[in-house]
């Protein structure tokens, strides 16, 4: 699957090198094509190339004088791949409409200019595209498409690795044990430690965290992607860990399966921080426990194997017992309401990352992708993630989620 999403990947960033070497100068109509194809492209291919440097070799850059213009260089290089899809859709229209006008307008040809009459009264250049009205259109929106979306993607892929925003959500019921009255549990997921989100970054986050002053701080998954990072991180997390009442509680998401799970699980297996598979940790107890549940990722996202997740999760789990349900794919969610958990705290979409109108640009694949859902007396939220492997982001800032137990 992996290899199948870096093949998918290398193609359509491919594709959208071609289109933006060409498409424009099409539309513009140009003198010399070629020339300028082969040196749009040739910009395009060194500016990425040096994205692709990066991400090798950022660990050995990490702690040079460098590593803050290739971070930035990698970032707008990201912003401008993304910006330069939608432009390559659009212009692809343009250039699309001007050949099926060429096409089926069917216009004669005039001997004494050379040019063709379009019997509607327009003039049609011999490229196929209308003169001079039509022509200086597509010509303008040539330049425009790129310029709005290249730029506002830059802008977008800027903001996205700058802004982190703590969201407070009160959580409230009728009744709650005693041990959650007022309790306060701090959510980071998603962080991504990598390209994007570096250690720095999670020296930021652990501040932000602290100065809420949780009970329990818990990870939803895809906590790392570059391993250089894990000794660093895994000294972060520890010296952390005590000046949290209650501790830090993990559990995997899908990008740890990516990046060496076993070495993952040895590493913060040797720490304080609380891993969960499919397991539970009973906090309280009394004729009204309170348990803290986790369940592994989920690949074959059916609800059977959810199903036999959330089973090993609870076992031994008094039926009456309060469950908070920690789960990095939301879809755990929907099973979740059916077994009547109050609290679930998921990830795994970054809340669409890119958002217009209330709706996520990006395919999420879940009816739960961003926030807070509720079924009756329950909870599930699904945090916009802290950070992100990629970095364009819009209407949908990093996130820290804190949640506070309250009685009615």
């Amino acid at each position: 699957m992996r290899v199948i999403f870096l093949t998918v990947v290398s193609i359509g960033t491919l594709l959208i090198m071609l289109g933006m070497a060409y498409l424009p100068l099409r539309l513009w109509g140009v003198p010399q094509k070629k020339r300028w194809f082969w040196s749009l492209l040739g910009i395009e291919i060194v500016a990425v190339f040096g994205a692709a440097y990066y991400q090798i070799a950022q660990g050995h850059l990490y702690h040079g004088e460098w590593y803050g213009f290739w971070r930035d260089w990698t970032i707008e290089v990201y912003g401008y791949m993304i910006g330069a899809a939608v432009a390559v859709a659009l212009m692809a229209v343009l250039v699309g409409y001007g050949w099926l006008w060429c096409r089926f307008c069917k216009p004669t040809k005039m001997a004494s200019t050379g040019a063709t009459d379009d019997p509607r009264g327009t003039i049609i250049a011999d490229d196929g595209v209308a003169n001079p009205s039509r022509r200086a259109f597509l010509k303008g929106a040539a330049i425009a498409i790129p310029a709005i979306t290249i730029g506002g993607a830059s802008v977008k892929a800027f903001e996205g690795a700058q802004n982190l925003v703590v969201t407070h959500h009160d959580l409230l019921f009728d009744s709650l044990p005693i041990y959650l009255k007022n309790y306060r549990i701090a959510q980071i997921s998603d962080v991504h430690i990598g390209p994007f989100i570096d250690l720095h970054d999670f020296d930021e986050i652990a501040e932000r965290v602290l100065a809420e002053h949780p009970d329990r701080l818990v990870i939803t998954g895809d906590l790392i992607d570059n391993l250089d990072f894990l000794p660093g991180l895994c000294e972060r997390l520890e010296a952390l860990f005590p000046k949290i009442p209650d501790g830090i509680d993990y559990i995997l998401g899908n990008h740890e399966y990516f990046h060496n799970v076993p070495l993952i699980l040895e590493s913060f297996g040797a720490l304080s921080m609380r891993v969960f598979r499919n397991s539970s940790l009973r906090l309280s107890g009394g004729s009204w426990p309170v348990y803290l549940a986790g369940v592994d990722y989920s690949f074959a996202r059916s609800q059977a194997q959810r199903e036999s997740y959330l089973e090993a999760a609870l076992e031994g789990v008094p039926q009456e017992a309060f469950v908070v349900l920690l789960a990095h794919h939301p879809d755990f969610i929907g099973d979740a309401f059916k077994r009547n958990i109050p609290v679930t705290l998921s990830g795994h979409t970054h809340g669409g990352q890119i958002n217009v109108a209330g709706n996520s640009l990006v395919p999420v694949g879940t009816p739960y992708w961003k926030g807070m859902y509720r079924d009756g007396n329950n909870y599930g939220y699904v945090n916009n993630g802290t950070g992100h492997w990629f970095p364009v982001r819009m209407n949908c800032p990093r996130e820290i989620s804190v949640f506070r137990f309250l009685e009615r």
